[in-house]
């Protein structure tokens, strides 16, 4: 899709680890390269602020599921995975697939979420989706 410059819209995607990886790349490419970097299930945010990244005209965006994710948000200020990115400024939050948080914990569980993200009929995938195509997102629920 043809941004308001008259380029192809660019957005990076990156899931648990990978997201982690994306930050980091956000950090070295040129500016002007990238618009979005959407990062989730994601154990940190590969910089420690999110002025870091290079976009142009965009923003870095999470989505980050409360429940049975034991892997998002294992950064922790100033780790090497960089900052969580659910608590940093700067960062927009997607929709969270929050229709499916439980109130308890169940410890085998505890990964059972971590790669629904991009499941049809998500909140997350739609806001991703959203995201990708240039679209206003919803945001966290």
């Amino acid at each position: 899709m043809k941004n308001r410059i008259g380029r192809a819209h660019t957005s990076l995607l990156g899931h648990s680890y990978g997201s982690m990886t994306a930050g980091k790349v956000a950090k070295m490419i040129r500016k002007g390269v990238l618009d979005d970097l959407v990062m989730y299930g994601s154990p940190g945010a590969g910089a420690h602020d999110a002025r870091e990244y290079n976009l142009d005209h965009g923003r870095p965006y999470v989505s980050g599921i409360k429940t049975d994710d034991a892997v998002k948000g294992k950064g922790t200020l100033n780790s090497k995975f960089g900052n969580n990115p659910m608590f940093m400024p700067g960062v927009k939050h997607l929709a969270n697939n929050s229709e499916r948080d439980r109130s308890f914990f169940i410890p085998w569980k505890m990964f059972d979420r971590h790669s629904e993200y991009l499941e049809e009929g998500t909140s997350s995938l739609e806001d991703i989706s959203r995201v990708v195509t240039n679209v206003p997102v919803k945001g966290k629920k």
